[in-house]
């Protein structure tokens, strides 16, 4: 029998749940980050909300029906 060792950094997604931060890879739970109490920053365009991340900002919504219209039909 071998031991092996393969970096699966780039496959790991992360949830929040419950103050901590659960660790997933390929659907399963490797582990978790307490975050409950330690703060986080998160970035422009972001905010944390209990357990769950939202993508902010705003936009101006156009009153034509289309824009940019090639050849007249759209």
């Amino acid at each position: 029998m071998s031991d092996y060792r393969v970096n699966i950094t780039r496959k790991i997604t992360g949830k929040f749940e419950g103050g901590k931060l659960i660790l997933y890879h390929n659907h399963q739970p490797i582990g978790e980050l307490p975050v409950q109490g330690q703060g986080m920053t998160m970035y422009d365009g972001f905010e944390l909300d209990q357990s769950h991340v939202y993508a902010v900002g705003s936009y101006a919504f156009e009153d034509q029906y289309a824009q940019n219209c090639d050849m007249g039909w759209c």
